[in-house]
Protein backbone atom coordinates (compact mmCIF):
# COMPACT_ATOMS: atom_id res chain seq x y z
CA UNK A 1 0.00 0.00 0.00
CA UNK A 2 2.97 2.53 0.39
CA UNK A 3 4.13 1.81 -3.50
CA UNK A 4 0.48 2.31 -4.27
CA UNK A 5 0.36 5.23 -2.17
CA UNK A 6 3.76 6.13 -3.81
CA UNK A 7 2.33 5.85 -7.46
CA UNK A 8 -1.04 7.83 -6.81
CA UNK A 9 0.97 10.83 -5.53
CA UNK A 10 3.32 10.65 -8.74
CA UNK A 11 0.12 10.32 -11.12
CA UNK A 12 -1.66 13.28 -9.06
CA UNK A 13 1.68 15.73 -10.29
CA UNK A 14 2.75 14.42 -13.89
CA UNK A 15 1.16 15.16 -16.59
CA UNK A 16 -0.08 12.82 -19.68
CA UNK A 17 0.68 13.02 -23.21
CA UNK A 18 -1.38 11.73 -26.48
CA UNK A 19 0.83 9.80 -28.32
CA UNK A 20 -1.63 8.40 -30.82
CA UNK A 21 -4.54 9.60 -32.99
CA UNK A 22 -7.29 7.80 -34.26
CA UNK A 23 -11.04 7.89 -36.18
CA UNK A 24 -13.54 9.36 -33.81
CA UNK A 25 -16.83 7.59 -34.88
CA UNK A 26 -20.40 8.74 -33.43
CA UNK A 27 -21.83 5.23 -32.99
CA UNK A 28 -22.34 5.89 -29.40
CA UNK A 29 -25.43 7.16 -27.92
CA UNK A 30 -23.75 8.90 -24.60
CA UNK A 31 -20.70 10.23 -26.02
CA UNK A 32 -21.26 14.00 -26.59
CA UNK A 33 -21.02 15.13 -29.91
CA UNK A 34 -17.64 16.42 -31.05
CA UNK A 35 -17.09 19.03 -34.04
CA UNK A 36 -12.93 17.10 -34.32
CA UNK A 37 -12.38 14.18 -36.69
CA UNK A 38 -10.19 12.60 -34.08
CA UNK A 39 -9.15 11.45 -31.19
CA UNK A 40 -6.04 10.73 -29.11
CA UNK A 41 -6.30 6.79 -28.91
CA UNK A 42 -3.43 6.00 -26.36
CA UNK A 43 -1.51 8.34 -23.76
CA UNK A 44 1.36 8.35 -21.82
CA UNK A 45 2.70 9.23 -18.31
CA UNK A 46 6.26 11.11 -18.41
CA UNK A 47 9.35 8.68 -17.92
CA UNK A 48 11.36 11.43 -16.40
CA UNK A 49 9.29 12.46 -13.83
CA UNK A 50 8.47 8.88 -12.85
CA UNK A 51 12.36 8.44 -12.36
CA UNK A 52 12.74 11.60 -10.34
CA UNK A 53 9.92 9.68 -7.72
CA UNK A 54 12.02 6.73 -7.40
CA UNK A 55 9.43 4.54 -9.84
CA UNK A 56 11.22 2.50 -12.21
CA UNK A 57 8.45 1.91 -14.86
CA UNK A 58 8.64 0.50 -18.13
CA UNK A 59 7.38 2.23 -21.56
CA UNK A 60 4.13 -0.31 -21.72
CA UNK A 61 3.14 0.52 -17.97
CA UNK A 62 3.61 4.23 -18.91
CA UNK A 63 1.54 3.93 -21.68
CA UNK A 64 -1.00 1.59 -19.72
CA UNK A 65 -1.76 4.14 -17.17
CA UNK A 66 -1.99 7.38 -19.09
CA UNK A 67 -4.61 5.40 -21.12
CA UNK A 68 -6.66 4.20 -18.22
CA UNK A 69 -6.60 7.23 -16.80
CA UNK A 70 -7.96 9.53 -19.50
CA UNK A 71 -9.82 6.93 -21.24
CA UNK A 72 -11.16 4.59 -18.58
CA UNK A 73 -10.91 6.84 -15.20
CA UNK A 74 -12.38 9.84 -17.68
CA UNK A 75 -9.97 12.37 -16.23
CA UNK A 76 -11.46 14.21 -19.58
CA UNK A 77 -13.05 13.06 -22.42
CA UNK A 78 -10.45 12.56 -24.89
CA UNK A 79 -12.72 14.34 -27.76
CA UNK A 80 -12.89 17.52 -26.24
CA UNK A 81 -9.01 17.79 -25.59
CA UNK A 82 -9.67 22.27 -27.30
CA UNK A 83 -13.17 22.27 -25.33
CA UNK A 84 -11.53 22.38 -21.88
CA UNK A 85 -8.85 24.81 -21.75
CA UNK A 86 -8.77 24.47 -17.41
CA UNK A 87 -7.81 20.20 -18.19
CA UNK A 88 -5.36 21.02 -20.74
CA UNK A 89 -2.45 22.40 -21.97
CA UNK A 90 -1.23 22.94 -25.89
CA UNK A 91 2.45 23.05 -26.52
CA UNK A 92 4.30 23.11 -29.75
CA UNK A 93 4.63 18.89 -30.06
CA UNK A 94 1.95 17.97 -27.61
CA UNK A 95 -0.84 18.56 -25.32
CA UNK A 96 -0.83 17.45 -21.46
CA UNK A 97 -3.28 16.41 -19.61
CA UNK A 98 -3.64 17.75 -16.08
CA UNK A 99 -4.82 14.92 -13.88
CA UNK A 100 -7.59 14.96 -11.83
CA UNK A 101 -8.31 13.90 -8.89
CA UNK A 102 -11.55 11.73 -9.34
CA UNK A 103 -9.53 9.69 -11.92
CA UNK A 104 -6.88 8.98 -9.38
CA UNK A 105 -9.53 7.09 -7.57
CA UNK A 106 -11.36 5.10 -10.15
CA UNK A 107 -7.45 4.24 -10.91
CA UNK A 108 -6.12 3.34 -7.22
CA UNK A 109 -9.02 0.35 -7.49
CA UNK A 110 -7.91 -0.36 -10.97
CA UNK A 111 -4.39 -1.05 -9.24
CA UNK A 112 -5.79 -3.16 -6.56
CA UNK A 113 -7.26 -5.47 -9.11
CA UNK A 114 -10.67 -4.40 -9.89
CA UNK A 115 -12.62 -6.20 -12.43
CA UNK A 116 -13.81 -3.87 -15.20
CA UNK A 117 -16.15 -3.52 -18.13
CA UNK A 118 -16.47 -0.80 -20.48
CA UNK A 119 -19.80 -0.51 -21.62
CA UNK A 120 -19.89 -0.44 -25.59
CA UNK A 121 -16.64 -0.62 -26.51
CA UNK A 122 -17.56 -3.43 -28.44
CA UNK A 123 -14.33 -5.37 -27.89
CA UNK A 124 -12.13 -2.11 -28.98
CA UNK A 125 -10.16 -2.57 -25.35
CA UNK A 126 -9.52 -5.88 -26.28
CA UNK A 127 -8.42 -6.65 -29.31
CA UNK A 128 -5.71 -3.68 -27.84
CA UNK A 129 -4.85 -5.49 -25.03
CA UNK A 130 -4.28 -8.56 -27.82
CA UNK A 131 -2.11 -6.85 -30.06
CA UNK A 132 0.68 -5.76 -26.68
CA UNK A 133 3.85 -7.02 -27.26
CA UNK A 134 4.01 -10.18 -25.34
CA UNK A 135 0.78 -11.03 -24.85
CA UNK A 136 -0.54 -14.79 -24.92
CA UNK A 137 -3.88 -17.10 -24.75
CA UNK A 138 -4.11 -18.34 -21.64
CA UNK A 139 -7.01 -19.81 -19.28
CA UNK A 140 -9.42 -18.19 -16.70
CA UNK A 141 -12.25 -18.52 -14.26
CA UNK A 142 -13.81 -15.63 -15.53
CA UNK A 143 -16.30 -16.07 -18.46
CA UNK A 144 -15.60 -15.09 -21.65
CA UNK A 145 -16.57 -16.29 -24.91
CA UNK A 146 -13.34 -15.15 -26.90
CA UNK A 147 -10.34 -16.56 -25.54
CA UNK A 148 -8.41 -15.07 -22.81
CA UNK A 149 -5.07 -13.08 -22.92
CA UNK A 150 -2.53 -12.25 -20.32
CA UNK A 151 -0.32 -9.49 -21.11
CA UNK A 152 2.93 -9.15 -18.66
CA UNK A 153 3.42 -5.34 -17.61
CA UNK A 154 6.52 -5.08 -15.83
CA UNK A 155 7.77 -5.46 -12.10
CA UNK A 156 5.17 -2.52 -10.69
CA UNK A 157 1.77 -3.41 -12.49
CA UNK A 158 2.63 -7.19 -13.04
CA UNK A 159 0.11 -8.98 -15.85
CA UNK A 160 -3.53 -7.63 -17.51
CA UNK A 161 -5.99 -10.47 -17.92
CA UNK A 162 -8.54 -9.63 -20.55
CA UNK A 163 -11.72 -11.42 -22.15
CA UNK A 164 -15.28 -10.02 -23.11
CA UNK A 165 -18.53 -10.40 -21.58
CA UNK A 166 -21.64 -11.44 -23.04
CA UNK A 167 -22.58 -8.58 -24.91
CA UNK A 168 -18.88 -8.87 -26.44
CA UNK A 169 -17.83 -5.68 -24.34
CA UNK A 170 -14.15 -5.53 -23.24
CA UNK A 171 -13.56 -6.93 -19.52
CA UNK A 172 -9.73 -6.58 -17.77
CA UNK A 173 -8.10 -6.86 -14.85
CA UNK A 174 -5.00 -6.11 -13.02
CA UNK A 175 -3.34 -9.13 -11.28
CA UNK A 176 -0.76 -9.54 -9.02
CA UNK A 177 0.95 -12.65 -10.62
CA UNK A 178 0.77 -13.97 -14.11
CA UNK A 179 -0.51 -17.32 -14.78
CA UNK A 180 1.98 -18.85 -17.27
CA UNK A 181 2.45 -22.75 -16.44
CA UNK A 182 4.72 -23.70 -16.97
CA UNK A 183 7.05 -21.30 -18.07
CA UNK A 184 6.87 -18.93 -15.21
CA UNK A 185 6.75 -21.06 -12.25
CA UNK A 186 7.40 -18.78 -9.57
CA UNK A 187 4.68 -16.00 -10.93
CA UNK A 188 2.23 -18.97 -11.59
CA UNK A 189 2.63 -20.42 -7.52
CA UNK A 190 2.09 -16.31 -6.68
CA UNK A 191 -1.00 -16.36 -8.52
CA UNK A 192 -2.35 -19.42 -7.09
CA UNK A 193 -1.91 -17.80 -4.01
CA UNK A 194 -4.22 -14.79 -5.31
CA UNK A 195 -6.77 -16.71 -6.29
CA UNK A 196 -6.61 -18.90 -3.12
CA UNK A 197 -7.05 -15.44 -0.85
CA UNK A 198 -9.62 -13.94 -3.63
CA UNK A 199 -11.46 -17.78 -3.00
CA UNK A 200 -11.32 -17.20 1.32
CA UNK A 201 -11.61 -13.03 0.77
CA UNK A 202 -13.99 -12.49 -2.17
CA UNK A 203 -11.76 -9.61 -3.28
CA UNK A 204 -9.68 -9.59 -6.47
CA UNK A 205 -5.28 -9.47 -5.49
CA UNK A 206 -3.93 -6.82 -7.58
CA UNK A 207 -0.73 -5.83 -7.89
CA UNK A 208 -1.28 -3.09 -5.38
CA UNK A 209 -3.68 -4.04 -3.12
CA UNK A 210 -7.22 -5.90 -2.85
CA UNK A 211 -10.95 -4.93 -4.33
CA UNK A 212 -14.03 -6.02 -4.11
CA UNK A 213 -14.78 -5.46 -7.70
CA UNK A 214 -15.38 -8.88 -9.16
CA UNK A 215 -16.50 -10.48 -12.01
CA UNK A 216 -19.63 -10.84 -10.44
CA UNK A 217 -20.48 -7.61 -9.41
CA UNK A 218 -17.53 -5.70 -11.84
CA UNK A 219 -16.74 -2.13 -12.10
CA UNK A 220 -18.46 -0.86 -15.05
CA UNK A 221 -16.88 2.47 -16.83
CA UNK A 222 -18.44 3.85 -20.22
CA UNK A 223 -16.48 3.68 -23.47
CA UNK A 224 -15.55 7.07 -25.11
CA UNK A 225 -16.29 6.06 -28.26
CA UNK A 226 -12.75 6.44 -29.42
CA UNK A 227 -11.43 3.93 -31.73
Amino acid sequence: YALLYKLIRFIQETNVYPIHHGILHETWLVHPKSPYSSCPLIYTLDSGQAKKKGLNLLKEELELLGTLLVRICKCACPSQLEDKPDLFKLSENSRMVKVCDASVDILSEILCGANVVIDGDAGWFYAWFKKMQDSYMRTSSHYSPFQTYGVPEGKLLRAVLTGVDVFRDTWFQLEGGKWSFPDHLFESFVHSINYLEYMISGKQVGPLGRSAYTDSRPMRVAFDGCV
